[in-house]
């Protein structure tokens, strides 16, 4: 009797799903250890939908001064049940995920709820009700030059050793109630750094909010200039200009339906991403300040499968919101269902989408051609999983290195398989994607199928080995898990 005949169809399908990982670990030096060594769950969210993760920018990391071996990971989650939780994984413990070591995280992981009462009290004494609804976007806008806070706790105001709190950067939450919430993150003169405080609240939109961007047009170290947010709510996006201590609302952009793009009833937005071809400091200084911004696109993807393009204004003095500047810069078919997930690759000048046809695309930015004609790769992800055509929705994306010449990339599901792909820039005008692996989160149970909703990767070197490795944080239907790869030279090498 044939080996497949004695094995349930299920643990059958999971058998051959490790032996192609292994053979593709091995034909592209990749060396990933989808076990559970490598891909550990957090017991303090098991069960508890995650449905975004942010990273904390790395300039305000909570780490000990000139220790590289005491870096820690953090970041902000958001849940289905509109919670937002700060979370710092030690050092010491990303080490034990490259080990053989039984890995117990509620002794050493840290997890502070930020919206732990139900009630926030806002700048100027004003009161908001936290609603337990799902937080689906989150993002972050950093303060170059630091700001004073502009309110003190009970606790502050009433303490004879009051010090003045500054600001950092601002956390902001977009969730199923229609509003953006804006926490900001200071520490005082002593350099004790408070939670979170909520100062403002955005809204309401049309809809919930799914997505946020940002594009910050602030120089570094000064004042001058200001931020922008974009908010989704339905078929609008909301913008949001950021120029010192609020946000007001700027304008409001609205895309129609067009059944010849492959539009469907409904042109509801998912997903929101903002690029520039200038993205180094040095090139943006040197050139002239009417240049400074004339590649600057807010770019948008959505339920029919479309994407939208968007130039951003250089400037913003006279604006007018009856004509609000923003020119519209093309509209062109991308997926065959929804688009979930944008990232925008600027080193390599490559705009990734991720949709529910299964398929990840990539285009090739350009200046000089219109938006519906910019060089398009793409892949099919139903063409590799097991059974060959099945079903599956991709999620979420995240990128986990970026060179000059390549990108590698994670791409989340609908079923829990994350898959790693490599996009080459082959020449001037064309790329190349290729997969390098995939892997089930939960790898041990083949009968698992949770959705990932969000993805975020975090680069740190091994106490015990030279190469430097990498963390994805998987936010996902059942909880958060932490997934480890250590990439070879060869895997990452351009080819």
């Amino acid at each position: 009797m044939p080996f497949c005949d004695l094995l349930p169809r299920k643990i059958y399908l999971h058998f051959i799903d490790v032996i192609l990982l292994i053979s593709i670990v091995h034909v592209f030096s990749l060396t990933l250890q989808p076990e559970q060594r490598g891909v550990h769950h957090l017991s303090a969210f098991d069960g508890v939908g995650i449905t975004s993760v942010l990273p904390v920018p790395n300039t305000f990391q909570s780490n000990e001064p000139n220790s590289n071996s005491n870096v820690n990971i953090e970041f902000y989650v958001g849940t289905k049940r509109g919670k937002v939780k700060h979370v710092v994984i030690p050092k010491i413990f990303i080490d034990g995920l490259s080990s053989t070591k039984q890995l117990r995280d509620t002794d050493s992981i840290k997890v502070h709820d930020v919206t732990s009462s139900s009630i926030a009290k806002m700048t100027f004494g004003r009161e908001v009700t936290l609603k337990p609804y799902p937080v689906y976007s989150m993002t972050v806008v950093p303060k170059p030059a630091v700001e004073k806070s502009m309110f003190l706790t009970d606790e502050e105001s009433t303490s004879t050793a009051a010090a003045d709190y500054f600001v950092h950067y601002d956390v902001l939450a977009g969730g199923g109630d229609r509003y953006i919430k804006v926490w900001e993150s200071a520490t005082n003169s002593r350099g004790n750094q408070r939670q979170l405080k909520l100062k403002q609240q955005l809204g309401p939109h049309t809809g919930w909010v799914k997505d946020i961007a940002s594009f910050n047009r602030v120089k570094k170290g000064t004042t001058d200039g200001h931020s922008l947010v974009f908010s989704i709510g339905c078929n609008c996006i909301e913008v949001w200009l950021h120029d010192q201590a609020n946000y007001q609302h700027l304008c409001k952009l609205q895309i129609e339906s067009c059944t010849k793009l492959g539009a469907t009833l409904s042109s509801d937005l998912l997903c929101l991403a903002t690029y520039r071809c200038c993205v180094n400091e040095h090139v943006m200084d040197s050139l002239p300040q009417a240049n400074q911004q004339s590649h600057s696109h807010l770019i948008a993807g959505g339920v029919d499968g479309r994407l939208h393009s968007w130039v951003i204004p250089k400037s913003f003095h006279g604006f007018n919101k009856s004509t609000n500047g923003f020119v519209n810069a093309g509209v062109t078919a991308a997926h065959s269902g929804r688009i979930n997930d944008i990232l925008v690759c600027n080193q390599i000048g490559a705009l990734v989408t991720v949709g529910s046809d299964g398929c990840v695309t990539c285009r090739m930015i350009s200046s000089s051609k219109p938006f519906d004609e910019w060089e398009t790769s793409c892949i099919d992800m139903t063409d590799v999983v097991v059974p060959a055509g099945s079903s599956i929705k991709l999620t979420s994306s995240c990128i986990v290195v970026e060179e000059a010449t390549q990108v590698i990339a994670a791409v989340g599901s609908s079923t829990g398989n994350l898959f790693l792909i490599r996009i080459s820039k082959v020449d001037t005008d064309n790329l190349k994607l290729s997969l390098l692996t995939r892997f089930h989160i939960y790898n041990l149970r083949v009968d698992a199928h949770y959705c990932i909703h969000s993805l975020c990767c975090f680069e740190y070197c091994c106490s015990f080995r030279e190469s430097c490795s990498h963390v994805i944080a998987v936010g996902h239907s059942n909880g958060l898990s932490l997934c480890l790869l250590s990439l070879g030279t060869e895997a990452i090498s351009t080819r």
